[in-house]
């Protein structure tokens, strides 16, 4: 090949052509979609709640995290909260609980109140399972 001839082969690199869209981001599978950054959220909020709570607690030592899920309605507010394991900790069950009951958490975001009904057409749901939030004991 001389000086001025180019090849015509591919070129990669930031060139590349995309033919379509890029897919949707299912929010359900772990790592991807908006939940993780919900959750982060709800978290910040919950775990000051939990930390004055814990302070000032007594008993026995916990053998493993508290997991706690909630049911919350389209604006944020809590309908429904379940200790999905307890931690062998009285104490840290019932900080767990009232922290997240304290709390004043966000309105979940839209794409994870929509999904695709039977018929295709987007359907808005009117509440959402939180995923299991871990309490650990931790330094006032």
């Amino acid at each position: 090949m001389d000086g001025g001839d180019q090849d015509e082969g591919p070129i990669a690199g930031p060139r590349n052509i995309v033919e379509q869209a890029l897919p949707v981001l299912d929010p359900e599978l772990p790592g991807r979609g908006p939940r993780i950054a919900y959750m982060g959220a709800i978290r910040t909020r919950v775990m000051a709640s939990f930390r004055a709570c814990w302070a000032e607690a007594s008993g026995p030592p916990a053998q493993r995290p508290a997991l706690v899920s909630a049911l919350l309605d389209a604006e944020g507010t809590v309908m429904e909260l379940s200790l999905s394991q307890a931690s062998g900790s009285a104490a840290l069950d019932t900080c767990a609980l009232e922290a997240f009951s304290a709390a004043s958490l966000p309105a979940p975001p839209e794409a994870l109140l929509t999904s695709p009904g039977p018929d295709g057409q987007p359907v808005r749901a009117s509440s959402l399972r939180t995923s299991d939030l871990a309490f650990v004991p931790v330094a006032p």
